[in-house]
């Protein structure tokens, strides 16, 4: 036969084994000083509000999902990091060498320019190995462009 405490006991393992906590009441109470205080047992000469809370165990398997899910989209954040470090060290390389080769088209230019500027009379050599006068104003001209173009 079931007595009391059978029953009381039967039910107490029955909500421990299903995971649902009895709601427990918590006094709530301010000091003189205005600080919060909380108790399970109310102080005497106390105004005190109750507030009634419920425990519910935490799930390991939803724990251990959502802690998962943190981490892979933590490595995925941390791979997509390593990918645009990748491509910011490849366009400094490219910066790096259109830089290193307008300065050389710059020096190339300015050389260009001076042998005009000190020269009266500039030549082309043709196929058969005469010489091809042209107009060294115009020629003055093209060489400041090329230096305008590279070197600003």
């Amino acid at each position: 036969m079931l007595t009391p405490q059978r029953i009381g006991f039967l039910l107490a393992a029955l909500l421990t084994i299903s995971g649902i906590a009895p709601a427990q009441t918590i006094y709530e109470w301010r000091s003189n000083d205005g600080e919060r205080n909380y108790s399970d047992m109310p102080p005497e000469n106390v105004v005190v509000e109750e507030t009634a809370i419920s425990i519910t165990p935490t799930n390991p398997a939803a724990a251990e999902a959502a802690e998962a899910a943190k981490q892979a989209q933590e490595a995925e954040q941390a791979q997509l990091n390593a990918v645009s470090n990748e491509e910011a060290a490849v366009q400094a390389q490219i910066a790096e060498k259109e830089k290193s080769q307008r300065a050389a088209n710059c020096d190339k230019a300015r050389q260009t320019l001076t042998r005009y500027n000190n020269s009266r009379r500039v030549y082309k050599q043709g196929e058969n190995g005469e010489r091809e006068w042209l107009d060294i104003d115009a020629e003055r001209a093209k060489a400041q462009q090329a230096v305008n173009t590279w070197c600003n």
